[in-house]
């Protein structure tokens, strides 16, 4: 593949994100048998963005079709709910099916619910925001908790 046909590519791959509104609809944009460096076992992911040296992120296209940010790290590191509510995460141009932030203990998030497994504090689901319920009990613990 020539550089120019490999930029086309990537160029086409960003263009289709732009209309992705699922997981199943990015990773089948960014599937790894159309990674356009020709080799799907490149990337230890459910999918690739082989263009991360260019101008264009899959970010940009995303944003574009109504995805939203969960949490973002970095530039090469993130996750963002699809319209239909489904979940990805970009890691270095790898794409993961699910939110994939670890927990403090380093355990991942379930990729289904998106939740990061329970509050020790009171035992309620907690989200990429923490506790899900009123965090009253969070503040006792955290005194800059609820403050702007």
């Amino acid at each position: 593949m020539t550089l120019d046909n490999f930029w086309a590519a990537v160029e086409a791959q960003l263009e289709e994100l732009k209309s992705a509104k699922s997981a199943d609809d990015v990773l089948r944009i960014l599937s790894n048998e159309r990674n356009p460096y020709g080799d799907p076992t490149m990337s230890s992911g459910d999918g690739f963005f082989a263009g991360g040296g260019g101008d264009e992120t899959p970010y940009g296209s995303l944003m574009q079709a109504g995805w939203a940010v969960l949490w973002m790290e970095a530039g090469y590191y993130y996750a963002l709910r699809a319209p239909d509510g489904s979940m990805i995460t970009y890691i270095e141009g790898d794409i993961y099916r699910g939110n994939r932030r670890p927990l403090p203990h380093g355990e991942p998030a379930d990729e289904v619910t998106g939740l990061h497994g329970r509050c020790d504090s009171c035992g309620a689901a907690c989200d990429e925001n923490g506790c899900t319920t009123d965090r009253s009990h969070v503040a006792a613990i955290d005194p800059t908790e609820g403050t702007s």
